[in-house]
Order: structure tokens, then sequence, then C-alpha cells
């Protein structure tokens, strides 16, 4: 097992995680809580595709477009687990932070972090193989 390959995701996931959860502070001045989640995870899956293409897997194939079809699979299934579990957190789950945006954050953030173990598997043997 490459056990640095995991330590690479994470890293590479991380930056595009910090990308994501800050381009979300500032979409949210002027978008929903959901929307806002949605346009900043596509920032960070632009941003993860591109360093874990380049600095953690190493494709076997060089077939593009399936890579990113895959890519794209396996970031749909990732979203919809980033999502529900944000604003189940920031409307239900949290509901003892009366703060708002620490409540939202805090939502944010664990829902960003939730898909990081089904989404390295996905990769790894769906997107690149």
């Amino acid at each position: 097992m490459r056990n640095n390959q995991f330590y690479k995701f994470l890293m590479a996931c991380s930056i595009a995680a910090g990308l994501n959860f800050l381009s979300r502070i500032l979409l949210g001045l002027f978008m929903s809580y959901k929307t806002s989640i949605i346009v900043a995870y596509l920032i960070g899956i632009i941003t993860a595709y591109i360093l874990c293409h380049y600095f953690v897997f190493q494709p076997k194939k060089n077939n593009k477009k399936a890579q990113i079809a895959y890519f794209i699979t396996v970031n749909i299934f990732s979203i919809m687990l980033t999502v529900t579990a944000s604003t189940y957190l920031a409307n239900h789950g949290l509901w003892f932070i009366h703060r708002e945006f620490t409540r939202l954050e805090l939502a944010h953030f664990i829902g960003i972090c939730v898909p990081m173990i089904s989404g390295y598997f996905g990769h790894k043997y769906l997107s690149f193989r």
C-alpha cells in the first residue's frame, strides 16, 4: 500500500478544500448558502483535479476524457454528501451555536470533510486508475 499517496491526496484535497471554504465565504456575500456551497465546490474540484493529476496519482491510462468523466462522477457523489451534511448541520445539527456565521462556517467545514475517504478511493480506483 502506498501510504505516501494517501497523505499527498489529503494535502492536495486540503488545499482545494481551503480554496473551497474561502470562496464559499466570499460567494456567500451575494449568493444563497446552498448555491455558494455548490459554486465553491466547483472551484475546489477544479483545483483538486489539477493537484491530484499532477502530484498524487500517476494514471496508468492516458485517456483524459475518461479521467475527467470519472472525476466528475466521483465528485457528484461527493458534492451531494457535502451539501447534505452542510445544510443539515447548519439548520439542525449545530442548533446550539447561536452565532449564524460561526454555525454556517463550521457546518460547511465539516461538510467538506465528510467525503474525503470515499473521494480518495473513488479517484484512486476510477478517476486515475
